[in-house]
């Protein structure tokens, strides 16, 4: 093609080189009618198809003006499109706040899960803890009282061994000083006789030389008083040495028992062994006294409950009965406080009162030669007062006072029943030398009864007389056996034990 329109060009230039300006004029106006008809047709079927656009646009908006509504509603309907949008704006803004918001108590809900896993596992761990301290707790009230009662019993039967050992050498004792008086009163009488026949006349000589004549006869005679008197004296060494074989015996079965050697330390060991057994007796006893007042403030507080579901439900009348019933009832409580009051006034009165005399008396005991044994040393200034809480302590010092000035005067007086004045000695069987040495067995765990005799606070015994009664009425109950090396039980102790406690 190209190349043809090169050739054309080329012959038309060709051409024109050789024709003149007529035909070339005449050329250019053929060219020019040519394509002035050419446009002429083009122009007609632009007309056509302006015409077939103009129509058609018509009947589209022929159309659209049918279909389409007006420019008032058009309008409106854009306001409201944009009241809409602006609508869904602020709906899209607040939906991403919950979003946040929501995406953020997720993450709180899973921290608050995991915390609650964590406290659920913490509070089964300490429901756990708590029932396992509640099962020793029980567990170490079970053997503290155990303990306490084994101790007691013990310490009961160290008393009782260290009252009969008193007894009987006080018997031994007196004893030997009657035998010691009847031999100088002897030996007196007869060197007034033997005066009383110097100083008499030739026949009394003459008699006398007569007695005398025999001195192996009284010499046999005197030498046969003394061996009885010797055997009396071997007999008392004898069961004076059986007794304290027995108290030895029962240290050594201490000793055994323990594996301590000294007994000032078995003592020491004792007494921290008895202070903390107290003590958790003490707080056992305190946990068990909250646990009944967390009980009763649940049942007053259900009780309160009821009352007033009670109240609820009453009629005006009912009120008003209730109401002067309850006025009544607080001015008796009012009465009976005052009455309390009083009452306690009058008892702080009187403990002001004796505070005096008590500090007084036991300065005096202080001065003398008595020590305590059993209660504490308490100390008095301006400031001490007697109160509900530490007179039973005060008291208890002065009491131990007291008692040892009562052995103390019982031993003045020389009365055989010194040691332990509160027992009937007269009513005691007499003892059987020909056994063997008894053999104090401790009780078992298995032999206290555990629901019977229960001690509370108040039944601490600080006097040796109440320790050994209590010894009296444990052997009385069979709680306490006393036993040979054969394990046989000592009927005799027993049964008098428990006729001195008959009558």
């Amino acid at each position: 093609m190209n190349a043809s329109k090169t050739l054309s060009s080329t012959s038309r230039l060709g051409n024109s080189m050789y024709e003149s300006e007529a035909q070339r004029l005449q050329r250019e106006a053929d060219n020019f009618t040519k394509k002035f008809e050419h446009e002429k047709k083009r122009l007609m079927i632009l007309e056509d198809q302006l015409k077939q656009a103009n129509e058609e646009l018509n009947e589209k908006k022929e159309n659209i003006k049918a279909i389409r509504p007006p420019t008032a509603k058009m309008n409106k309907d854009s306001h409201q499109i944009k009241l809409f949008e602006n609508q869904l704006e602020k709906a899209l803004v607040k939906y991403n706040e919950l979003q946040s918001t929501n995406k953020k108590l997720r993450q709180e809900i899973d921290v608050m899960r995991k915390e609650q896993r964590n406290q659920l596992r913490v509070n089964k761990t300490l429901v756990k803890d708590i029932s396992l301290t509640a099962d020793d707790a029980k567990k170490l009230n079970v053997t503290t009282y155990q303990g306490q009662r084994i101790s007691e019993e013990t310490n009961n039967q160290i008393l009782a061994l260290k009252a009969k050992h008193e007894a009987e050498k006080y018997n031994f004792e007196r004893k030997i000083k009657d035998l010691q008086d009847k031999l100088k009163e002897k030996d007196d009488s007869e060197l007034e006789r033997t005066r009383s026949k110097d100083m008499g006349g030739t026949k009394k000589l003459v008699t006398q030389q007569t007695e005398f004549s025999n001195p192996a006869a009284l010499l046999k005679l005197r030498l046969q008083k003394w061996t009885t008197n010797n055997k009396e004296k071997k007999n008392l060494m004898d069961m004076y040495i059986r007794n304290v074989k027995i108290i030895e015996d029962a240290f050594d079965q201490i000793k055994e028992a323990t594996g301590i050697s000294s007994t000032e330390e078995i003592v020491t060991t004792f007494i921290k062994a008895e202070e903390q057994n107290y003590s958790l007796y003490n707080y056992v006893n305190m946990l068990n006294s909250e646990i009944d007042m967390i009980e009763e403030q649940n049942k007053n507080i259900e009780s309160e409950i009821r009352k007033h579901e009670e109240l609820g439900e009453m009629t005006e009348k009912e009120k008003l009965n209730m109401r002067k019933n309850l006025g009544n009832e607080i001015e008796d409580i009012k009465l009976q406080t005052i009455t309390k009051e009083s009452q306690i006034q009058e008892i702080e009165q009187q403990m002001s009162k004796i505070r005096d005399y008590v500090r007084d008396m036991v300065d005096f005991f202080g001065k003398s030669q008595f020590f305590l044994n059993v209660a504490q040393h308490m100390q008095y200034d301006e400031d001490t007062q007697f109160n509900e809480n530490n007179v039973t302590l005060y008291l208890a010092e002065l009491e131990e006072y007291i008692s040892m000035l009562i052995t103390y005067l019982a031993y003045k007086q020389e009365n055989p029943d010194a040691a332990i004045s509160s027992l009937s000695l007269e009513r005691m069987v007499q003892k059987e030398f020909d056994k063997g040495p008894t053999n104090i067995e401790a009780p078992s765990s298995n032999d206290v009864n555990l629901n019977e005799d229960a001690e509370t606070e108040d039944d601490v015994i600080t006097n040796g007389k109440d320790l050994y009664k209590k010894f009296e009425d444990l052997v009385y109950k069979d709680h306490i056996t006393i036993g040979s090396h054969n394990n046989s039980i000592s009927k005799g102790g027993i049964s008098m034990l428990k006729n001195s406690r008959l009558d």
